[in-house]
C-alpha cells in the first residue's frame, strides 16, 4: 500500500510538471505541487478517488468564493482588524463544518485553498491573469492526482481487509513454529492494532462477501492461545512437550491453508489433536505450567470447534452430552 502511494505521488508530480516545462507555464508549479500535496493528503484511504473528487469540488466551488474575496471585498478593506473579520466571515463557517464528520471535507477543502488561492501580499495586486492561471494550475494538479490515483492507488475496501487478515494469519503461523524468532509482546500488540484496522472495513463490505463473513475475534483469540500455549511450553519440561509441539504444528497448518484459501476450516484432524494432547497432559502432573497449557489448548478447542462434544474425561466428570462451548461457559 505505501509502495502504491508513493508511486501515484510520484506520478502525478511527473506528470504534472512535465506539463509545467512542456508548456511554458508561468505558473504551472503550483499543478506540480498540488498534484503531490492532494496525493499525501488523502493517502492512507483504501479508494481516495472519491474523497479526492469531492475535494476538486470543493476548491471549484473555493476559486469562486476566492475571485469574489479579492475583487469585491479588498478593495474595500485598508486595515488588518478589517482583513481579519473578513476573512473570518468565510474561514470561521469552514472551520465549523471541520467539526462534522460528514462535513469535515467540505470546511477543510475550504479552508485549505482560501489562503492558498487569495496569495495574500503586503500590497493588493488585482490581477486577473495571474489570479486565474495560478488558481487554474492548482485545479489541474487536483484532476492529475485524481487521474493516477484512480490508476495506481485505488482498491477496495475487501482488498485491504483481506490483506490485514492475512498478515495476521502469518503472525499466528510465525508463533507457532518459529517462537525464537517472534517477539511475543509486540505481536501481541500488533494483532490488537489489526483488529482495530480491520473491523470498520469489514463493516463497509457486503455481507455476502467471504471476508465480511470471517470471524476477526475468533483468529484473534486463537493468536492470543497460540502465544500463551508457546509461553507455557517453555516453563514445561523438554520429555512432555510433544503434546504442546503437536498441537502448535495442527495450529500452524491450519492457517497456512488459510492463506491459500481464505475459506479453509479447521479438519477433523486437528479436532482430533487436540482432543489427544488434552488426553495427554492430563497425565503429566499439575503444575502450574501444565494447567496453563491445558487451558490454552481447550480455549483454542472451543474456538475453533465450539459445537464439538466434550472430551470424554470431561463427560465423565459429569459433563454428560455437553458441547465444549457449554463446559467453557
Amino acid at each position: 500500500m505505501a509502495i502504491h502511494s508513493g508511486l501515484s505521488v510520484m506520478l502525478a508530480t511527473f506528470i504534472a510538471t512535465a506539463l509545467w516545462i512542456y508548456t511554458g507555464w508561468p505558473q504551472g508549479s503550483a499543478a506540480a505541487m498540488m498534484a503531490g500535496v492532494l496525493c499525501c493528503i488523502f493517502s492512507s484511504m483504501d479508494d481516495p478517488a472519491p474523497m479526492m473528487i469531492k475535494f476538486v469540488n470543493v476548491a471549484i466551488v473555493t476559486v469562486i468564493a476566492a475571485f469574489v474575496f479579492e475583487y469585491g471585498l479588498m478593495p474595500l478593506i485598508h486595515s488588518y482588524v478589517e482583513l481579519a473579520a473578513a476573512l473570518g466571515l468565510m474561514l470561521v463557517p469552514a472551520g465549523l463544518l471541520m467539526t462534522r464528520p460528514s462535513l469535515a471535507l467540505y470546511g477543510m477543502g475550504f479552508c485549505v485553498n482560501l489562503p492558498n488561492m487569495l496569495t495574500l501580499q503586503d500590497r493588493l495586486n488585482l490581477d486577473l491573469a495571474s489570479f486565474l492561471n495560478s488558481n487554474a494550475a492548482m485545479i489541474i494538479g487536483m484532476v492529475i492526482a485524481c487521474g493516477t490515483t484512480v490508476l495506481v492507488r485505488s482498491v477496495g475496501a475487501e482488498w485491504t481487509a483481506y490483506r490485514l487478515l492475512r498478515s495476521g494469519w502469518i503472525d499466528i503461523v510465525a508463533a507457532a513454529r518459529r517462537p525464537e524468532e517472534v517477539d511475543f509482546t509486540k505481536l501481541l500488540y500488533r494483532m490488537v492494532d489489526r483488529l482495530g484496522l480491520v473491523a470498520p472495513r469489514l463493516a463497509m463490505i457486503p455481507a455476502e462477501s467471504a471476508i465480511a463473513q470471517t470471524d476477526i475475534l475468533r483468529d484473534l483469540r486463537n493468536g492470543l492461545n497460540t502465544l500463551d500455549l508457546q509461553r507455557h511450553k517453555q516453563l514445561v519440561s523438554r520429555d512432555k512437550r510433544e503434546p504442546i509441539e503437536t498441537v502448535l504444528s495442527g495450529i500452524a497448518a491450519h492457517y497456512q491453508r488459510k492463506q491459500k484459501s481464505r475459506d479453509a476450516q479447521p479438519d477433523e484432524k486437528l479436532l482430533k489433536t487436540l482432543d489427544q494432547s488434552l488426553a495427554a497432559l492430563v497425565g503429566t502432573g499439575s503444575s502450574s505450567a501444565i494447567e496453563g497449557a491445558r487451558r490454552s489448548m481447550t480455549a483454542l478447542r472451543y474456538t475453533l470447534y465450539p459445537d464439538a462434544a466434550c472430551l470424554p474425561q470431561i463427560a465423565a466428570d459429569g459433563g454428560g452430552g455437553r458441547t465444549a462451548k457449554e463446559h467453557a461457559a
